[in-house]
């Protein structure tokens, strides 16, 4: 997988809107620009071909037309999502088979509140109590190479007393 592009027609205030970038860079790659340029747009499109619902849980449903479509092109494969009507509103919805290779290689991070980092608090609030008696019951593991990466950038130890523990089955 090399390309991966994205083409937005007619959703919200975008009348047509191209990205490509190059999957083999491996590398982390940031949308800056105006307000109002299709940015958050951008980001839900791409988001949307890992979770189909990411408009849905995003953004209201009056911002798709008709004419409304997210054209996806993964070297030179075709995945289009098309504008519906479902209970009297309009959606999005394909009826292609999206590759899992591409879905499980696509991270993006959407803005405030719907960002992943957002959640963070969130899910902490959930596992307080197992949290608290980990470190009462010393039930972590001290993350050594976390810490030197920490202590290196930041030039000082306020690190040193990091802890790490797994409670189901994410890392805390």
């Amino acid at each position: 997988m090399n390309n991966f592009r994205v083409t937005i027609t007619d959703v919200q205030h975008i009348k047509s809107l191209e990205y490509e970038i190059d999957l083999t860079q491996n590398s982390i790659t940031c949308i800056v620009g105006k307000n109002g340029l299709g940015k958050t747009t951008l980001i839900k499109a791409i988001k949307n071909y890992k979770f189909a619902d990411t408009f849905k849980k995003t953004s209201s449903p009056y911002i798709f037309k008709d004419s409304s479509r997210i054209k996806y092109e993964i070297d030179s494969v075709i995945y289009e999502y098309t504008s519906t009507k479902v209970a009297g509103k309009l959606v999005l919805d394909t009826k292609d088979m999206l590759s899992q290779d591409v879905q499980k290689n696509i991270s993006v991070e959407l803005p405030i509140p719907y960002g992943e980092r957002f959640k963070f608090f969130q899910n902490l609030g959930e596992v307080d109590n197992d949290l608290r008696s980990s470190i009462a019951t010393k039930s972590y593991q001290v993350p050594e190479e976390l810490i030197g990466l920490l202590s290196s950038v930041y030039k000082d130890n306020r690190f040193k007393d990091l802890k790490e523990l797994e409670l189901k089955k994410k890392k805390y």
